[in-house]
């Protein structure tokens, strides 16, 4: 167990009691899983096994909203282009 602590530094940067915080303990599990066992990770990351798995089905699910999540960030994109040229004009 001490020695996952020495793999797992990461840890303590997540942001508890936040959804991503979920996904990326998930995340990180899946590359310390070939080393140690679930059963360890999931005590030391204090997550339970369902929440773990719920987001194993999800990882690699395609982001049904991405089309509309890139329309955004052009809009974004384009308004902040457009308020540098408005200050560039007023000085």
């Amino acid at each position: 167990m001490a020695s996952i602590r020495k793999w797992c530094k990461k840890k303590d940067r997540i942001v508890s009691n936040d959804r991503c915080r979920n996904k990326t303990i998930t995340e990180t599990i899946g590359i310390l899983r070939n080393k140690y066992k679930l059963k360890d990770l999931l005590k030391y990351f204090n997550l339970p096994k369902s929440t773990y798995m719920y987001w194993q089905k999800r990882i690699n699910r395609p982001n049904k909203d991405m089309e509309i999540e890139n329309k955004i960030l052009i809009l974004q994109m384009t308004s902040r282009e457009n308020s540098r040229q408005q200050n560039k004009k007023k000085l």
